[in-house]
Formats: structure tokens, sequence, C-alpha cells
């Protein structure tokens, strides 16, 4: 069973294991197992940017990392890109985002209970600003995970 860097299993297109829920009117597809853990995560994002792309953003896509044969973890739908056209990829850390919004979205990641189950993009070496993944599949396992009932 091919599994992404973080642990989680790659999703066939189509699997009962993907749930899909809309944030203004934008449609997003990701692990149903972690779909109240994105919901949550969207919510946020948008109070802080509004999503704005129809057809840019969603989760759950069945390839690799571009360039390379490493699955994507988009391809567990363990992972969302927000607003994709407006913090592109390979640019700067923080393209797109203003210093007030860094500084909102760093202080949920860090300071918030359930943020600390989601990394960013940014933080990479090749900066990835639209990006937000689940950290790992050993932490989402592990007890005291709030998404988990």
């Amino acid at each position: 069973m091919a599994t992404t860097p973080n642990g989680f299993t790659v999703i066939t297109p189509g699997s009962s294991k993907l749930g899909r829920f809309e944030v203004a009117g934008v449609p997003f597809v990701v692990w149903k197992e972690a779909l109240p853990a994105f919901r949550w995560l969207t919510t946020f994002l948008h109070a802080v940017e509004p999503v704005t792309e129809q057809g840019w953003d969603g989760g759950y896509a069945h390839r690799y990392v571009a360039g390379t044969s490493v699955w994507s973890e988009h391809a567990a739908g363990s992972a969302i890109d927000w607003n994709a056209a407006q913090h592109g990829r390979g640019g700067a850390r923080f393209a797109g985002w203003s210093e007030t919004q860094q500084r909102v979205i760093r202080w949920m990641l860090t300071n918030t209970a359930k943020g600390k189950y989601f990394e960013w993009g940014a933080d990479w070496k090749n900066p990835d600003p639209m990006h937000f993944e689940l950290t790992s599949l050993a932490k989402w396992k592990a007890p005291g995970n709030p998404w988990v009932k």
C-alpha cells in the first residue's frame, strides 16, 4: 500500500475514504477521517483570507509531488491548498500573505491544540505558502488527538 511522506495511505480516486465539503461555494475533498479537522482549518483560514478561487483549491489529487516520484499529501487527502494563485509555490516564503495574516496563521498553528495537527508549506525549505497539511499519521493516531473520538 502506497503512503505519503507523512505516513498517510494514498487513496484511489472515487474512494469512500474521501469526504467533501464547501467553503463559500468552493469544494474541498479530503480524507474522510480528517473531515472535521479540515472544516475547522478552512473556517479559520476563510476568516483570515476569504477563499475566492473556484477550481484552484480543494485538497485531494491523486498525484506525486511535482517533479518527483514521491506521493503528495494531496494523494491521501491529507492536504489542501488555499487561494493558490495568490500564494504561489516556489516564490517568496509568505507570498501573498500580509504580515498580520502570517502572525495570525502562525499563532493558530502553534498556540491552539487543534492547529498543532497541521503544518504550513510556507515553513519549508522550498516554500509553498498556499499549502496546509496534516503533520503525520503517527501524531494523528497518538492519544489526545481532539479530532479522533
